[in-house]
């Protein structure tokens, strides 16, 4: 429960999307909503809980796995910046990294 916002998203049961709780109030009344929240989740029948639980764990390993998360904050730093930066990335051949190559990564990759 919590994290930051650009990160959790409020979990969607019906729509099978998303992968926690957010709350605007953030007192004691908003704690309690989304401890009602996750409440919900957990009397769900197991095998539904479990199904959404290995889909938010699955869609997080690759959402946030490490690659990912630096090419979206070089992404973000050249828009910030309103500059293309220049990287050293991992060359591929066949899935398996074979030395560096330099990529320029510029404000229009952030999504």
């Amino acid at each position: 429960m919590g994290g930051l916002r650009d990160t959790v998203q409020h979990l969607d049961v019906g729509q099978n999307s998303r992968n926690g709780f957010l709350f605007e109030t953030h007192d004691s009344a908003g704690l309690l909503w989304a401890l009602q929240e996750a409440m919900t989740l957990h009397r769900l029948p197991e095998t539904a809980r479990n199904a959404q639980i290995r889909r938010i764990m699955t869609e997080s390993v690759f959402r946030f796995n490490p690659e990912v998360m630096t090419d979206h904050y070089l992404a973000l730093y050249a828009k910030l910046l309103k500059r293309p930066m220049v990287m050293s990335q991992p060359n591929r051949i066949n899935g398996e990294r074979w030395g560096r190559q330099s990529v320029i990564i510029d404000q229009e990759t952030v999504v």
